[in-house]
Parts: structure tokens; C-alpha cells; sequence
């Protein structure tokens, strides 16, 4: 992907430009900021209170906002949840490169209470390929305001 279009320019999508990208990722993005943590981190239950934190949560949303930065369509509304994430997801990164504090055995459920005690502790696989995508994200210049 060549990221030194102007802005507005195409992206790879037919039809689809920067400032369409922009809009549809902004609402999403800023009410998943609205409730975020003070750590920087979410709740099983995004905007939960009483459940465990998701660190996975956390890594996706770092992982997105540093996208949307590189891309140059990310408000500086969503600045420091961007950062605040992304400290959070490095913060849990143990020696072996794994991601703690993610979820396991948490099936579906239309109950909030169910994600109150949900299980951490357990080497799972969907925390881990993220923590590389923000990686390369941070390899590429994307870098967090932290890092300045």
C-alpha cells in the first residue's frame, strides 16, 4: 500500500477514498474510546464494569488507531486512546512474547454478567498475531505519541 497519497487520495478499494475510509472508521473507533479504561485497557465486556480486563481488546484497538494514523484519518480526538493502548498492550507483553490477560473459554451471550469472571491467564491465540501487526505498525513510523 503506498501511504505517500495525499490525502483523499484512492485506497485500495475501487470507488473508496481516504476521507470515505475516515468517516466510517471514526464513529466506531471514538465509541470504543468512550469506554476505555483508565489503563488504557477494556473490560471483557466493552464498557463493562465488573468484568475482567481483555487485553486483546486493547491490542486490536492500539492496532487500529495506528493503522488510521498512518493512513492520516485518525482524529486527534482518539490521540490518547490510541496511546493508552498501546502502552497497555506493550505492558502485557511478557518475555516469551506473549500476550497476558486474554480471554479464554468465554463463549457468546446476551447476559452481561456472563463476561464478569471471565477466565485469563491462559496461552490462547488470538492475542498473539495482533501484538505482531502492531509491531510492524510501530516499525513503520506509526509510532505512539509515547515514543515521540
Amino acid at each position: 500500500m503506498d501511504d505517500d497519497r495525499p490525502s483523499g487520495g484512492p485506497l485500495p478499494l475501487p470507488g473508496l477514498t481516504v476521507l470515505d475510509a475516515s468517516q466510517m472508521l471514526a464513529g466506531p473507533l471514538c465509541a470504543m474510546a468512550r469506554t476505555q479504561r483508565p489503563d488504557g485497557d477494556w473490560c471483557a465486556l466493552a464498557g463493562g464494569t465488573q468484568s475482567t480486563p481483555e487485553s486483546s481488546a486493547a491490542a486490536f484497538f492500539a492496532t487500529a488507531g495506528l493503522r488510521t494514523r498512518r493512513l492520516g484519518v485518525a482524529g486527534t480526538d482518539l490521540t490518547e486512546a490510541v496511546d493508552r493502548a498501546v502502552r497497555v498492550t506493550r505492558s502485557r507483553v511478557d518475555g516469551d512474547g506473549r500476550l497476558s490477560d486474554v480471554s479464554a473459554v468465554a463463549w457468546s451471550s446476551t447476559r452481561e454478567t456472563h463476561y464478569d469472571h471471565v477466565s485469563t491467564g491462559h496461552v490462547v491465540p488470538w492475542g498473539h498475531p495482533v501484538i505482531l501487526m502492531l509491531h510492524e505498525l510501530e516499525l513503520a513510523g506509526a509510532a505512539t505519541g509515547s515514543d515521540r
